[in-house]
């Protein structure tokens, strides 16, 4: 008797534990789609932007999509031929992998993030030594934090 009680709760214990885990995870990594964006989106209401289907010169990064605010962004808009410019929210806080990596027609990336966003391997390669526009007050942040990008980093006009 005393090993099927044990049993019973070991195995109630367990369910309880998977609920609670498939509970708290929910929406990490989902993938939503607004427009031509499409991100995942994570519990705490954040995204990370993965692809962009853009034919425009010029992009403006929304700070959502479907309703999830976009605080990374990856390998969106990679090899895209089509892009001049790029303006990146201020809810930005990372830009990974090689998010505009060989965008060898960007003429300007805008960033309105105060506080400069951390960096993947290869964001900005390749990418026609175009400028990088920060706030004023922020340039010389910019410039420490992304040093191999330093000699582009410039003051919003």
């Amino acid at each position: 008797m005393y090993k099927k009680i044990l049993s019973f709760i070991l195995a109630m214990l367990c369910i309880m534990s998977c609920a609670v885990v498939g509970v708290s995870a929910a929406g990490n990594g989902t993938p939503v789609m607004e427009g031509n964006f499409k991100a995942v989106y994570y519990s705490d209401g954040t995204a990370m932007l993965y692809e962009a289907s853009v034919d425009e010169a010029h992009v403006v990064i929304p700070e959502t999509v479907g309703g999830y605010v976009i605080t990374e962004i990856s390998n969106a808009f990679a090899n895209n031929k089509k892009i001049k410019s790029v303006t990146i929210p201020d809810t930005v806080t990372g830009v990974l992998g090689s998010a505009f990596r060989n965008c060898t027609n960007l003429e300007s990336v805008t960033v309105y993030a105060t506080t400069p966003p951390s960096l993947g391997n290869w964001p900005f390669d390749d990418t026609n030594d175009c400028p990088i526009y920060v706030p004023s007050g922020s340039v010389n942040t910019y410039k420490s934090a992304w040093p191999g990008y330093a000699s582009r980093i410039q003051s919003i006009p």
